[in-house]
């Protein structure tokens, strides 16, 4: 088996990415409509960190959330719908979060 070569990665791990996760999802319930931007992240990141410093050892700045984090932005920034399915004819709708679409697009 071959040594891995380089510096081992900082936030490339299980831990910190169930972080970036948590951080995400409390932004969410925070702002419930809208985009989270990185600077949201930012901030959410310092309060919890002062907040619960054993759970949140390190405040997470611009350059993290822009590179490691983005993609759990990104997923919490995309459109939900809701699906309905109907027992009679088992026909599936797929409904839009309006409030969501309006309040991006204004």
């Amino acid at each position: 088996m071959a040594k891995k070569v380089g510096r081992k990665r900082k936030y490339d791990n299980k831990e910190t990415k169930e972080r970036f996760q948590d951080l995400v999802y409390e932004a969410k319930k925070q702002k419930p409509s809208g985009r989270i931007r990185i600077s949201d992240m930012v901030k959410i990141s310092e309060e919890f960190h002062q907040k619960n410093p054993y759970k949140f050892p390190i405040p997470y700045g611009r350059d993290v959330w822009s590179t490691w984090g983005r993609e759990y932005m990104e997923k919490a920034n995309n459109f939900r719908t809701i699906t309905k399915v109907f027992t009679k004819n088992n026909k599936e709708i797929e409904i839009p979060n309006f409030s969501e679409i309006i309040h991006r697009y204004k």
